[in-house]
């Protein structure tokens, strides 16, 4: 009886909550006193790590010294890994100062994230039937996903691109709107190839769309490479030389050499509390003593095909069907199915820290929109309060330290994935 008061009691103040909009606006508050602070934090700072690597490249960019774009050597253990297509957004950095790039490229974070929300906020709005509800789930979501935005802005990461260009995506897809579906999940897979999991999504369950959304994503990168060539183009002119042909072949040669060579990355042995992937929490287990890291390197490649074979073979099963029966509310389980591919990226990335976790935002949003079990009361408390509140500066090094050792962020995902699933197969059974 009591655990049925406290749910009764949960659901009054979650309704009271809603009506009165009181998420939504301490979402916002916090969201601009966030960027506020952080504009002065970064003005400040001189260990903006993963934005002195951009700099550093918009510099060589400026001498067209395209050979040492990809540089390990130069970079040490965070060298660009950036596909050509992409690395064009780097190149007006060198033309300022380093605090001047240093905040101007936190306020195109602080845009590109804010925008990103605001289609979410879209996204929500039609597919919920209330509006009330559509603006709780957004201020859950957004105060859900802060405590990872604030890390992308202390290192200052590119993951505010690639989380932006995705929220678009999709809104496209919730509209079925497939060329710029494919348009816009084009970029970020091509920046960081782990996000292209969503088209393995589209070509299982949206095969006869697949002309408008391959196309789009032709599109985009053809259009983004096409920018990346006329920066080059213009900057060769502007040194006295004239190879893009050469500079174009060593680009694409020199980006290749990076992914398949750069071994702490891709086959990298980090067991570090930070890295929330599924091969750090392994590597975190083997050092307690489960099994050894020389298993998990052995194995980690087949562990990860399997898992991703087993998303596919639920995509075509389940998730097809359920799109060809469209006996239910298409906008949620499109976006469920966009959480899932998230998800999978996540996961299943050699290193998950927290920069790249924002993009969590898709997945939770989805979460929120399903009919909730009793289990989901208690994962919302520990989503909300202990994930994105857990850090060192709120909870003290002790429990900081503990959340992350434990893997809770990557078992969170883990099961928010299956939650996710689970409720796709449910409706299947229907």
């Amino acid at each position: 009886m009591r655990g049925v008061k406290l749910t009764a009691m949960m659901k009054v103040i979650l309704k009271t909550l809603a009506e009165k909009r009181l998420v939504w606006r301490l979402a916002l508050t916090l969201w601009i006193l966030a960027i506020l602070i952080y504009a002065v934090k970064v003005w400040l700072k001189t260990d903006y790590s993963d934005f002195n690597v951009y700099y550093s490249v918009s510099q060589r960019f400026l001498r067209a010294d395209w050979f040492h774009i990809y540089d390990a050597e130069i970079d040490g253990s965070t060298p660009l890994r950036y596909a050509p297509p992409t690395i064009w957004v780097f190149a007006p950095l060198a033309l300022f100062s380093h605090q001047w790039a240093r905040e101007l490229w936190f306020i195109m974070q602080a845009v590109a994230f804010s925008v990103g929300f605001g289609f979410l906020l879209k996204t929500l709005r039609a597919s919920v039937a209330l509006r009330v509800t559509a603006d709780f789930y957004f201020g859950l979501t957004m105060l859900f996903a802060l405590r990872y935005v604030l890390d992308s802005y202390t290192n200052g990461q590119s993951s505010s691109l690639m989380f932006l260009c995705s929220c678009i995506g999709v809104w496209h897809l919730v509209k079925k709107q497939w060329f710029w579906v494919g348009f816009w999940f084009a970029w970020p897979a091509v920046m960081k190839l782990g996000p292209g999991t969503v088209f393995v999504y589209l070509a299982l369950v949206h095969f006869k769309e697949s002309k408008q959304w391959l196309k789009g994503a032709i599109v985009s990168t053809a259009a983004s490479q096409l920018i990346t060539s006329l920066v080059v183009a213009v900057i060769e002119l502007k040194v006295g030389q004239w190879s893009p042909v050469s500079a174009f072949v060593t680009l694409w040669q020199r980006w290749v050499n990076i992914v398949s060579t750069d071994a702490q990355y891709a086959l990298g042995y980090t067991d570090h509390y930070g890295n929330q992937a599924l091969k750090g929490s392994l590597l975190r287990l083997a050092k307690l003593g489960w099994w050894s890291a020389d298993a998990v390197r052995a194995y980690y490649s087949v562990i990860v095909v399997g898992v991703l074979l087993a998303v596919a073979i639920f995509w075509f099963l389940v998730s097809r069907k359920n799109w060809v029966r469209q006996k239910f509310n298409e906008s949620v389980t499109l976006v469920r199915s966009a959480g899932i591919a998230t998800l999978s990226y996540l996961i299943l990335m050699p290193q998950t820290w927290k920069y790249s976790m924002p993009y969590l935002a898709i997945p939770f949003m989805a979460w929120l929109m399903l009919p909730w079990r009793l289990g989901d009361r208690v994962v919302f408390v520990l989503f909300l309060v202990v994930f994105p509140l857990g850090g060192l500066d709120v909870v003290g090094e002790t429990l900081f330290a503990w959340i992350q050792h434990a893997s809770l962020p990557s078992l969170g995902m883990c099961w928010l994935i299956l939650r996710l699933m689970g409720s796709e197969v449910r409706l299947s059974a229907t």
